[in-house]
């Protein structure tokens, strides 16, 4: 993280949370093509801001696996979520910064329409996040995302500035902006939920389960996110996707815990 007075970066920023002693796992361990040996599930720990914006469905559609569908907020609007993470720790690597293009999906949906379908993806267990782009800071990192769970990263510079109640990241490549977020902090309550992550590998949608915990905050229809997209050929194709500047709900954590499972194709 970059302090925005200009001063050194804390090292502080970049420990595990106190408070909490991690458990050995009963896992199996992978060895990356950049050396590194992880653990899995992994264990992580990091700051999180980010806002989901509403988006055109016909477009969320064209870049989406076969099996899924962008989850319907209106007949023809669809939504994406933007979210910087700082991870203080991750087991095996060097911390990285991280920033996620995450469309909400259903996987196998009967239907299109509005509500019915979020509703039927909830009892069915197949509402998700499909991984659309994932810029990191560090090899390690792409190695890690891609060769165990598929994940689209690539290296990019990341500067996350803190402002008291705001953040803001930055995102570019090569010297060009990609995009810009900026976030507004919430007040936080400590919450556990588990998702689904979906990936494409070698041609076969892949899924997998992530537990969180920690402190966060969901704000819903609050203009406490905004975003602004550069100049870079990544920006051009983010700007297709028909991203809307009114956020639906913003996104704050803290002292956040998350537990990746290896990814298993769905059948």
């Amino acid at each position: 993280m970059v302090p925005d007075d200009g001063s050194a970066p804390d090292d502080g920023e970049r420990r595990p949370p106190t408070g909490r002693q991690r458990q050995p796992s009963a896992g199996h361990q992978r060895r990356l093509s950049t050396g590194q040996t992880v653990e899995l599930p992994l264990e992580c720990e990091f700051t999180l801001t980010g806002g989901v914006f509403p988006a055109s469905a016909r477009r969320l559609s064209a870049g989406l696996p076969d099996r899924l569908s962008p989850v319907r907020i209106a007949p023809r609007t669809g939504a994406v979520t933007l979210a910087s993470i700082e991870y203080h720790y991750v087991g095996g690597l060097d911390p990285y910064d991280e920033f996620a293009v995450i469309v909400p999906v259903v996987a196998d949906s009967r239907t299109d329409l509005p509500g019915a379908q979020l509703v039927g993806g909830l009892v069915a267990g197949s509402v998700g996040g499909y991984v659309s782009y994932l810029p990191v800071t560090t090899e390690a990192s792409v190695a890690l995302g891609r060769e165990i769970w598929g994940y689209p990263k690539e290296v990019a510079d990341i500067e996350i500035h803190d402002r008291g109640e705001r953040r803001r990241t930055i995102v570019s490549i090569d010297g060009e902006r990609v995009v810009s977020l900026d976030m507004r902090k919430a007040e936080t309550s400590e919450r556990g939920a588990t998702m689904r992550s979906f990936t494409r590998m070698d041609g076969r949608l892949l899924g997998s389960r992530v537990a969180l915990g920690g402190e966060f905050a969901l704000t819903p229809l609050r203009q406490r996110a905004s975003f602004s997209l550069g100049d870079h050929e990544r920006a051009d194709e983010l700007g297709k996707l028909g991203l809307r500047e009114r956020p639906l709900a913003t996104l704050y954590g803290h002292r956040m815990r998350a537990r990746l499972h290896p990814s298993r194709e769905l059948k």
